[in-house]
């Protein structure tokens, strides 16, 4: 089994804590496990909003120095997100964005990929909105430039997940132009996600599986992951127990697996 992790926010994301534990519970069954990093390939993102929604010289290093370190944590092979956005990508997705106008982007699809649904989410999280007024420049800006960014992550996820023959990925949130880029490509090629996402009203992660509307919910709440020792065998039963529901519940135990829990 092939699992590729995608929290391009770091421990931002509320997520990441239970999705690193999973991550590495599956590794004690000889699971390989991947994490798609952001090494800094966009000039926006939502983590932007920490910082008043201005990119500082610091914002890709501290957010890429955050997402090695849960890789470190957990052992998990980085892949940069920037080994699958070429030269000639940069330039057709710069040729197109400049080509149209602010809401002829919005309401394209690229590479059989809506924008507006994969921008919508980021876009309100800067603005308050769902959709953009056209005749804001502000407006007309941010979405030329999550246009552009979001390209750019359609074609690098659709290349990834190409190359990769993973089982699954697990991906944080599906809301942001990145994690909702990457789902909607691998919606598009039938390739399985489990989306894991923050629910502040009842401060728990649900956990989606595919297109099914149906969740499971897991209350597990880690301010960081370093404050988890990453060898299983450390953990106690109480948490092997709880992933290891999580895990067959979503169809990704193998009898013929050895499982923590079956040690």
């Amino acid at each position: 089994m092939t699992i590729a992790l995608l929290a391009p926010y770091g421990g931002l994301s509320q997520e990441s804590g239970v999705m690193y534990l999973l991550a590495n519970y599956l590794k004690e069954s000889h699971t390989k496990v991947s994490q798609l990093q952001c090494n800094g390939v966009f000039s926006l993102c939502d983590r932007d909003g920490l910082q008043n929604w201005r990119r500082t010289l610091t914002s890709c290093l501290e957010c890429s120095h955050e997402q090695r370190a849960l890789a470190d944590w957990g052992g998990l092979e980085p892949i940069r997100l920037s080994e699958y956005i070429s030269p000639e990508i940069v330039q057709e997705t710069k040729r197109t964005v400049l080509s149209k106008s602010p809401e002829q982007i919005w309401k394209s699809h690229w590479k059989g990929i809506s924008l507006e649904k994969v921008l919508r989410g980021s876009f309100a999280r800067r603005f308050g909105v769902a959709h953009p007024d056209f005749r804001n420049k502000s407006h007309q800006y941010a979405v030329q430039r999550l246009g552009l960014s979001a390209m750019r992550m359609i074609m690098a996820s659709k290349q990834f997940l190409k190359k990769a023959d993973l089982t699954c990925s697990f991906v944080a949130s599906g809301d942001d132009f990145i994690s909702a880029s990457y789902c909607a490509v691998a919606q598009k090629v039938d390739a399985l996600v489990v989306r894991f996402k923050w629910d502040l009203g009842s401060r728990v992660v649900r956990i989606y599986c595919g297109d099914d509307p149906r969740y499971q919910t897991c209350e597990i709440l880690l301010d960081s992951i370093s404050s988890v020792r990453s060898e299983v065998s450390s953990w106690p039963e109480e948490l092997i127990v709880l992933l290891d529901g999580i895990v067959r519940e979503l169809g990704l135990a193998d009898s013929q697996l050895d499982l923590p829990i079956a040690q």
